[in-house]
């Protein structure tokens, strides 16, 4: 039986998305399938991890679109990546603040001191995660390497989308 890696599954489908972005020549509206960009963002809240779902989930307005929130997520993935990519250590609380960076301005104090608290009693250790996402050192760095490339060719292109239907990027 093949070893579930959440971490993999998640870089690989946004690899997929990307990829397609990139079949469209120069001029070319670029188009993404429905389908996939949801079932790429469903990898986001499901395989991750508890501790990742957790940040995940704390942008808590229904009032926005679906489309805003799943690029929200996995922006936060992105930049909690880059940190984790980037720090020594072990612990993943500095990259987790960072990333939740996304949501601070959406979120009331009260919001902010909950999610922050929750963050310190509930998010493992950088080893915890690798273990958890079925992953080594060396390994989880490319997988997260590939994710951000890839994801910030996908938010590139619902900002572009966004943009072209008058609806801008400033919610």
């Amino acid at each position: 039986m093949e070893e579930d890696r959440p971490l993999q599954k998640m870089a690989e489908a946004f690899k997929k998305l990307s990829n397609e972005l990139n079949q469209f020549p120069e001029g070319e509206e670029a188009r993404l399938e429905v389908a996939a960009f949801a079932n790429a963002c469903s990898l986001l809240s499901s395989d991750v991890s508890a501790a990742l779902s957790y940040l995940l989930r704390s942008n808590m307005f229904p009032k926005w679109t679906i489309l805003w929130r799943h690029q929200n997520q996995y922006l936060c993935c992105r930049i909690l990546f880059e940190q984790i990519n980037s720090s020594d250590g072990n612990s993943i609380k500095d990259p987790a603040l960072e990333a939740y960076s996304v949501f601070t301005s959406y979120h009331g104090f009260a919001i902010r001191k909950d999610v922050t608290a929750g963050m310190f009693d509930a998010f493992p250790t950088k080893a915890e995660l690798l273990i958890k996402l079925n992953e080594d050192e060396t390994s989880s760095r490319i997988q997260m390497q590939n994710f951000i490339f890839s994801a910030a060719q996908v938010n590139k292109y619902i900002d572009q989308l966004l943009i072209s239907r008058g609806l801008g990027t400033d919610w």
